[in-house]
């Protein structure tokens, strides 16, 4: 598996530096995918598919031993399980999500909010938004990377991006009232 995701990788630095990214995280991305899937071998595929997805992106990764990338693939090995579950247990919730328009949002509740409130809330949103708001708000990815790292398409995380918002504004607003 490493050889594979080493073979998608450019340069000899980045190549030393995925290694020490897999042999690092590597038990910690099982941990997480079996705690899902409860199945080890379904739990080797979603590290196996997110370890392909991370060494696609791997130039948006910085510093390896770090908390931020440790979320980051935990991130990753939990969505492509969610995904694994969603496929064996044939749900469909995203084609749905697809085809409802999309709202633009006005941000400056979030701008003038507590920063590590705000923080707290988005940890505490339920799987779906929190993944791809962290993405794009702590990493900054763009939606299109987000869509490739989680397999979803970009409909489908514009819109979790909007209903997280919306969820997050509507927290807010509660606790100021």
């Amino acid at each position: 598996m490493l050889i594979i995701c080493l073979n998608l990788l450019d340069s000899e630095e980045e190549k030393t530096k995925f290694e020490e990214l897999y042999y690092t995280y590597r038990n910690l991305m099982f941990f997480a995918a079996n705690e899902l899937l409860t199945d080890e071998w379904m739990a080797e595929d979603a590290v196996q598919e997110a370890l392909i997805r991370i060494a696609k992106n791997f130039h948006k990764v910085g510093e390896i031993k770090c908390h931020q990338t440790k979320n980051f693939v935990v991130i990753i090995v939990k969505n492509v399980s969610l995904t694994m579950l969603r496929k064996e247990k044939a749900l469909v919730g995203d084609s749905i999500i697809e085809q409802m328009e999309l709202v633009d949002m006005d941000d400056t509740a979030f701008d003038l909010y507590n920063y590590k409130k705000l923080a707290k809330q988005i940890l505490d949103l339920p799987e779906t938004y929190r993944y791809v708001i962290y993405l794009r708000c702590v990493y900054e990815y763009k939606v299109d990377e987000i869509a490739g790292l989680l397999g979803l398409t970009t409909n489908v995380v514009k819109k979790r991006l909007q209903r997280g918002k919306a969820y997050l504004r509507k927290q807010i607003e509660d606790e100021c009232e």
